[in-house]
């Protein structure tokens, strides 16, 4: 049983006994308690504890297509996205923002599209490879595609980042 001194505020406990004392001061000398234990059991512990707000962190990498693209042909185009984060994105929708440069050129952007209402799912620490299908209608040569990730929803407010590049993926038509 648990009293309150209200002149000291302080914490007491009661054992079946009838002796009373800070419940901290009676684990200091050594005493332990005999008899049934009830109520909730507390444990103390040296361990670090992190609190942080909920966050969805995407990171994706540079890449390159092993194969080459043909013009005009749809194509999926993988790159692996990693959510870094302490929570699951759960069914999420987002929107996938792709523009294409020349190699060495990449403000010389040649393409850009969007693919709005992708589902996405990634649980937090974990990696997911997307393959949206692509299909790129230009001349022959090399290219870097530059994917952007936009959150919609309920995912919004969790991203970390909104509109971040995701991945950079060289390519060749």
């Amino acid at each position: 049983m648990r009293a309150v001194d209200n002149e000291h505020h302080e914490c007491k406990r009661r054992d079946d006994a009838g002796s009373t004392g800070p419940l901290n001061e009676r684990a200091e000398r050594g005493e332990r308690q005999t008899g049934p234990i009830t109520g909730t059991s507390v444990q103390v512990s040296n361990a670090t504890v992190r609190i942080e707000k909920p966050v969805v962190r995407f990171s994706g990498g540079s890449s390159d297509l092993q194969q080459a693209l043909t013009a005009g042909k749809a194509a999926p185009v993988p790159f692996r996205l990693t959510n870094q984060g302490n929570v699951d994105t759960g069914k999420a929708t987002v929107t996938l923002e792709l523009s294409v440069a020349p190699v060495g050129e990449p403000n010389n952007v040649v393409f850009l599209s969007e693919l709005i209402g992708q589902r996405l799912s990634v649980k937090a620490g974990l990696s997911k490879v997307l393959k949206p299908k692509v299909a790129f209608s230009l001349s022959p040569g090399a290219y870097v595609l530059t994917i952007r990730l936009a959150a919609e929803g309920t995912l919004l407010p969790l991203l970390e980042s909104n509109n971040a590049v995701v991945a950079t993926i060289q390519f060749a038509i």
